[in-house]
């Protein structure tokens, strides 16, 4: 008898190791974050050392940890579905690759590898990802670059015509150094979920029919303006857009573009762009290998407008300054970072190569142009630069004057006299107010002159006499031996303290500041857990601390769910000392971890060593818990007024903050400027201990000054919504209290908006909302004011779920003819995979995804039509709700759950109809009673009209006890009669699932009759679980001549043993 591991997370005994009690919803996290962590997170890293941790490498090695992570590695075929990689799969036989492929089971694939000069692909690697590509092409959802061979390129070009209904990424494959040119009509125009596209190195058909719904596309040397521009006036959701060094057709003046959810512009000697592309607000902007000066002055508007948008957007903090005679280069990318600064997402960097003779006049115009206080923000400059010409000069004065808050220079010697110049040493204005740290890049050799002194000496002393003197020198780029001269002259400088680096292996600080030291042993001789490296271990403990969408505040809050990241995060400390190295030495990963529901439940003193742990890092959580059922905010007033004193102390550091209740204390610094906060939510505002709590927010919330604002919730209270504070918002939430004419006038102003939830406010008479257009709304959730979809149109696609109870409304749904329109615009776009749906008198619900009580992760529907009614909904309007339901993408879906409780006759029309277009179901999830439904439509079905004819998995999720109808009448339950009638019909069930219940109470209450009757349907194979090992998923494969395996009745289970 074979068995399945079931999904449950393992328990181990108080005695195992602190890396077993990981929970098993955090390691699958884990394991899926490392499969998606392909590029090399140190800009200077060499390329070959990151191949031996390539994702699937680093999962070879995890499964070797312990017992515990190989168990959820081998049984989570997704994992194993994203790891595809030629680079980790380049053997000489097919025996690993074939494994890893097996080990994907039946989910969408993850193939590629970027070309590397490395290692070059063998013979037989080519072979197996080509066919693996021709045989498992509707299985693909990401197809990244990977090598092919030239006499193989037309075989691919026949698969790339075929229709890709699961493709979500698609990059042409690279053959050696060669240009190539797919004919025909690219995934026969079908391609619905494709959202990224990029073509560098082939030219092939852009269509828009399949082109609609892209996001992110890259565009290489073989195409011209002309088509690129007509294709991306049809593109209105891109967000990333590259070009490479595209024909240029003399004469075409293309229409003006406008892409208001562009967030990155790269453009690789394509410059001419800038005058038709108008990207939306914030976006990066990357121009490279840009040698067409002539007309540069007529770009010099363009670029400055969209990187001064990007700063306004973005708070900057880093950048590289690089100015000579045959290059001009401003970038946030190029930046030498520290260690314990990631690189973001989205960075802007200009880089320009001006002809000698038209050098002066591109710096002078790029520099008056870019001047602006939006560098205020700077904190750290590495500056590269010639002795500039005087006109020149002024205009890098300028420019540079404003970055007043600029801490840190790093700088070569050779490169400082820029900063001697005349001009540049007067004190009004004085340069950089807020310098204290110089790092040095390099160092001059001696001149040899009598008098000559060194420039890093001339700026020091400048400063000094200036009366804003370097408080440190940062020698530490390069090691003592390196230097050419002695530093003896920096003795003069008193009290200014001095960083060096003694040898290639070790550094030496004469600061207060610790720097952290790490020795690497012989791999072979450390235990697995040891082998995944620093940056993997950082981006996991990370991902615990930060991540929202798995571990929220309503989640991790409730008893007994998830343990709390600070928890987890003492727990991953004690794993080992490299990870306690890890952990220890990241100030970034406390200051998310300022949880005072978790201080409440230690001491003092722990509390005090994690806030000291968080240095002067941002602070992104501070989360105030709530009481009743919930694990406890602070429960004492002495712990509540730390709680309002740590943040009245801190408030200029902390980036997201949830409150979740309000009991009168004094929240003043809520009116003060908020320079770092991004996500504010207040999720109650009610007090069940004071009866007398007003219910409006007081003060102006933060001096109307937030301007990395960008989720805002409140529920339960009522604050002024004309703030321009708000003009940023990307996610808001409003509950009760709001006027609907408030809320319409702040939604008109929300340009940014991308998710938007709304919970029964209180209507103006007479008052008729506006039409709203949210171009970037992705998300949209309507609680109890289902009339706002009149008045507010999201975007193609836009994930919705409404909610109603009114009966006023439930009367009329035939009226709200909107609902019908976003709901068909979501299927044309995402046609989902999985949907459920439960009728009743009294409620309708349909949704995407299908809710289990086991299913990880447990996601919120992007779908959602959710109907009560005490009273009963209205026939006419249920029958309304199934016509809009309907949808000739219904076809797609291949898993439903289905309940139907008390159907009304005058429905079952309605519903049989619905149920006829999900031809494509293989997996039903049902209870008994619903069965018996289907047995009366296929009564008289002939194979080609039933229901569900593809129909293969059979999950019930109740079944009906034992009914004694007495000897004389024959009775057979629903369950057997509906097995029976498929088999009969020529459609049979291949796979009863009886696993519902993770709980094995719950299952022998549910399962409480035997099914041993169900040997008679041979071949079929049943799921279920045990008494005396209800975690794991036993099989049975049904005419194997042992029925007493489905004996599940009260005769086999004793209640009494549980």
């Amino acid at each position: 008898m074979a068995f399945f591991e079931s999904t449950r997370a393992t328990s181990f005994p108080t005695s195992s190791p602190p890396v077993s009690k990981l929970t098993e919803d955090i390691l699958w996290l884990v394991f899926m974050i490392n499969t998606v962590n392909s590029e090399p997170i140190d800009n200077n890293q060499d390329e070959s050392s990151d191949l031996d941790h390539l994702p699937l490498n680093t999962t070879r090695i995890s499964s070797q940890v312990c017992r515990a992570w190989r168990h959820v590695l081998l049984k989570t075929s997704s994992i194993w579905a994203r790891l595809l990689d030629w680079r980790s799969l380049n053997q000489e036989t097919d025996h690993w690759r074939n494994e890893v492929l097996r080990r994907t089971g039946t989910t969408l694939l993850w193939i590629g590898g970027c070309d590397d000069d490395h290692e070059e692909p063998k013979d037989s690697t080519l072979l197996f990802f080509h066919r693996l590509v021709v045989d498992h092409w509707e299985r693909i959802e990401r197809l990244s670059p990977f090598p092919t061979q030239y006499e193989r390129i037309e075989g691919l070009q026949d698969v790339v015509q075929r229709q890709a209904p699961n493709l979500e990424v698609f990059t042409f494959p690279d053959s050696p150094r060669d240009y190539h040119e797919f004919k025909g009509s690219m995934f026969a125009g079908h391609a619905p979920r494709l959202k990224i596209f990029h073509a560098m190195g082939t030219r092939c058909d852009l269509d828009t029919v399949w082109m609609s719904n892209i996001r992110e596309l890259s565009l290489g040397r073989l195409f011209n303006n002309k088509k690129v521009c007509h294709v991306l006036t049809h593109l209105p959701r891109l967000e990333s857009l590259e070009l490479d060094n595209h024909t240029i057709i003399d004469g075409y003046r293309s229409p003006r573009i406008h892409l208001p959810n562009l967030r990155t512009l790269k453009l690789w000697g394509c410059i001419p762009y800038l005058r038709d592309i108008e990207p939306g607000p914030g976006c990066a902007l990357f121009l490279w290998k840009e040698l067409q000066t002539d007309h540069l002055d007529s770009y010099e508007q363009s670029i400055s407008k969209i990187l001064h948008s990007y700063l306004f957007f973005h708070s900057v903090e880093r950048i590289y300054l690089e100015c000579r005679k045959s290059v001009f280069i401003l970038s946030e990318r190029q930046v030498l970072r520290a260690r314990q600064h990631r690189p973001k997402e989205e960075m802007f960097d200009i880089a320009l190569f001006p002809s000698p003779e038209s050098c002066n006049d591109v710096l002078e115009g790029l520099l008056s142009a870019l001047a602006s206080s939006l560098f205020s923000t700077i904190t750290d400059l590495t500056l590269s630069c010639d002795v500039l010409e005087s006109r020149v000069s002024l205009s890098f004065k300028r420019f540079i004057s404003f970055f007043s808050a600029m801490e840190n220079l790093w700088v070569d010697e050779n490169d400082i006299p820029v900063l001697l110049q005349d001009g540049m040493t007067d004190p009004d204005p004085l340069l950089f107010p807020s310098l204290q740290t110089l790092v040095v890049l390099g160092l001059s050799p001696p001149d040899g002159k009598i008098c000559w002194i060194a420039p890093l000496d001339q700026l020091l002393t400048l400063r000094r006499d200036l009366g804003s003197p370097v408080t440190t020198v940062d020698l530490t780029q390069f090691c003592l031996s390196e230097m050419t001269r002695n530093l003896d002259s920096l003795d003069e400088f008193s009290g200014m303290k001095v960083q060096l680096t003694k040898t290639t292996n070790s550094t030496t600080t004469m600061s207060n500041d610790r720097i952290a030291t790490s020795s690497v042993g012989d791999m072979n001789h450390v235990a697995s857990v040891c082998k995944l490296t620093e940056d993997l271990l950082w981006r996991i403990f990370m991902a615990n601390a930060n991540n929202p969408d798995i571990l929220t505040p309503y989640q991790y809050n409730v008893k007994g769910l998830t343990p709390r990241p600070l928890e987890i995060t003492r727990l991953s400390s004690q794993v080992c000392r490299e990870w306690r190295a890890v952990i220890l030495g990241s100030t970034a990963i406390w200051g998310r971890l300022i949880d005072f529901v978790s201080f409440d439940l230690k001491s003092e003193h722990w509390r005090d060593e994690v806030i000291s742990r968080s240095g002067t890092s941002s602070l992104l959580w501070v989360i105030d818990g709530e009481m009743s059922t919930y694990v406890g905010a602070p429960r004492t007033s002495a712990s509540r007024s730390f709680l309002l004193e740590f943040i009245d102390n801190h408030w200029e550091r902390i980036e997201k903050i949830f409150v979740n209740r309000w009991t009168g204390e004094d929240w003043g610094f809520m009116c003060r400027p908020a320079p770092y906060l991004k996500t504010l939510e207040i999720h109650s505002m009610y007090d069940s201990q004071s009866s007398t709590q007003s219910s409006d927010i007081p003060g102006t919330f933060f001096a109307g000054h937030a301007p990395r604002l960008s989720v805002f919730h409140t529920t339960g209270a009522h604050c002024d919504l004309s703030m321009d504070w708000m003009a940023n918002l990307c996610r808001l939430t409003l509950g009760g209290g709001f006027k609907n004419q408030d809320v319409f006038d702040t939604l008109s102003n929300l340009p940014l908006l991308e998710s938007l939830d709304l919970y029964g406010h209180v209507s103006v008479i007479d008052y008729q909302p506006p039409i709203i257009h949210l171009r970037h709304l992705h998300t949209m959730n309507l609680d109890t004011c289902l009339e706002y979809a009149r008045s507010i149109r999201p975007p193609p696609g836009c994930s919705f779920r409404f909610r109603e109870n009114r009966d006023t409304i439930l009367s009329k749904l035939s009226h709200e003819t909107e609902i019908g329109k976003i709901y068909q615009s979501y299927m044309d776009v995402h046609r989902p995979r999985s949907l459920s749906l439960m009728c009743t008198k009294r409620r309708f619900v349909f949704h995407s995804g299908i809710f289990s009580v086991k299913e990880r992760p447990q996601e919120i529907p992007e779908m959602e039509l959710n109907f009560t009614s005490h009273a009963g909904i209205p026939i006419h309007s249920v029958e309304n709700l199934f016509q809009t339901c309907n949808s000739p993408h219904l076809s797609d879906a291949t898993r439903i759950s289905v309940k139907i409780l008390h159907p009304r006759p005058g429905l079952l029309a309605a519903l049989k109809t619905f149920a006829s277009s999900l031809t494509s179901i293989h997996c039903l999830q049902v209870d008994e009673d619903t069965l018996n439904i289907l047995l009366d439509w296929d009564q008289d079905a002939t194979f080609s009209t039933i229901i569900f004819p593809r129909l293969q998995t059979l999950k019930m999720s109740h079944l009906l006890h034992n009914v004694d109808h007495g000897d004389s009448i024959p009775f057979k339950p629903l369950l057997e009669r509906f097995l029976a009638q498929r088999q009969r019909m020529g459609a049979p069930i291949q796979t009863l699932d009886l696993t519902y219940y993770d709980d094995i109470l719950f299952w022998q209450l549910a399962a409480t009759r035997n099914l041993e009757s169900l040997e008679e349907f041979a071949g079929m194979k049943v799921l279920y679980r045990m008494k005396k090992d209800p975690r794991t998923i036993f099989d049975y494969e049904c005419g194997s001549g042992h029925p007493e395996m489905l004996r599940f009745g009260p005769s086999y289970h004793s209640y009494g043993d549980l």
